[in-house]
């Protein structure tokens, strides 16, 4: 069977990321598509329609339209609508603010009410600062 996170089944894709020439300060965007792409993975998708929220802006374009200007974007965009169409899910794309985005709870506090959150012990995946 063949996945798509697989260095033999997708060479093309994961090979992209040793490359010098897309190192970036930050991948952010893309790692917020493969998050989504991640996701298509699952075989509960098949043939349903799934409502994605994405927080990210630039991750949210490449995947409601298949592509995007970056070669590393572009590439898991590509991969997205291969899954999908794999899976034969019909996706539907949906932006959320990142503040009621619950997938970002686990990243770091940015107030008063997620540090006091974090420090009673409520979430164990939240980091000190």
């Amino acid at each position: 069977m063949l996945v798509w996170n697989d260095a033999t089944s997708n060479p093309w894709l994961l090979s992209r990321w040793n490359k010098e020439e897309i190192w970036r300060k930050t991948h952010i965007n893309a790692l917020e598509l493969l998050a989504i792409v991640a996701a298509v993975g699952k075989e509960f998708l098949q043939n349903r329609e799934v409502v994605f929220f994405c927080d990210n802006t630039s991750a949210m374009s490449a995947a409601v339209h298949g592509y995007a200007r970056s070669p590393d974007l572009a590439a898991l965009s590509n991969t997205l609508y291969l899954a999908l169409a794999a899976l034969k899910c019909t996706p539907f794309f949906e932006w959320v603010p990142s503040l009621a985005n619950c997938a970002d709870i686990p990243s770091p506090p940015r107030g008063v009410a997620e540090e006091v959150f974090c420090a009673e012990g409520l979430m164990s995946t939240c980091y000190n600062q």
